[in-house]
């Protein structure tokens, strides 16, 4: 396929999740660079029908659900994004995920953003107690995927709060810090194809270069925020 070709599909692809002319997400297929854990998320997203992408604040849990729906996307299905960004879409995402049986269509993946709370678990006791019930439904239902992401420490507060006797465990795949998803050198490649693709002129100053590269040494000062951070102020 040629550049002209696949950056019309992109921009198909953007426009079925909601997302049409996104300077960010219309290069997932440019400049993602994959964590640690992400062979590990696909094969239990392919096995399994579902899985829950938890981790650290800004640590790429969207930007990899998005890939993911990408990637199914060019192998023939339909992306569908349940938005979780605001208050009032999170009540709509836990109501249907509660009843995800009428969202299971064949041929499509589904990414339920954020349901159980953006910064702070948002209780529903329905999603607490069906969460068994959720996963059993989605993996007895043949050529349909479904992605979850929450914070860890929203998710944690899931756990502890559900009455399903479900094991999540297995289904729950982290992006994180401590054992980091992405080191220096994937956090350096990410930095290296945004400024690329942005023509960053710090990439022809030696100097320059080493200086923002330095910053990438420390793990707790940048994570993969780069991803979609502005690079006006690296230009």
């Amino acid at each position: 396929m040629d550049r002209v070709q696949q950056r019309g599909r992109v921009f198909e692809f953007l426009e079925k999740i909601g997302y049409a002319g996104s300077k960010w997400y219309g290069r997932i297929d440019e400049v993602y660079v994959p964590p640690l854990e992400y062979e590990n998320i696909k094969r239990t997203l392919k096995e399994k029908r579902i899985v829950f992408i938890t981790g650290t604040r800004e640590y790429g849990k969207t930007y990899t659900a998005v890939r993911l729906m990408w990637e199914y996307y060019n192998s023939g299905y339909e992306p569908v994004w349940i938005k979780g960004g605001e208050q009032t879409e999170r009540i709509e995402v836990r109501k249907k995920l509660e009843n995800i049986s009428a969202e299971l269509k064949l041929g499509h993946i589904i990414y339920f953003e954020d349901p159980f709370g953006k910064t702070k678990y948002e209780r529903r006791e329905g999603l607490e107690r069906e969460i068994g019930t959720i996963i059993d439904t989605v993996r007895h239902v043949e050529e349909v995927y479904v992605i979850i992401t929450s914070r860890e420490e929203v998710f944690k507060e899931f756990e502890k709060e559900k009455i399903s006797a479900k094991e999540l465990k297995e289904f729950e795949k982290k992006l994180n810090v401590k054992k980091p998803s992405y080191g220096y050198k994937k956090r350096k490649e990410i930095l290296i194809k945004w400024a690329e693709e942005e023509n960053c002129r710090w990439l022809g100053n030696k100097e320059l270069k080493e200086l923002v590269l330095e910053a990438l040494t420390d793990e707790k000062s940048l994570s993969t925020y780069i991803h979609t951070t502005p690079f006006s102020f690296f230009k």
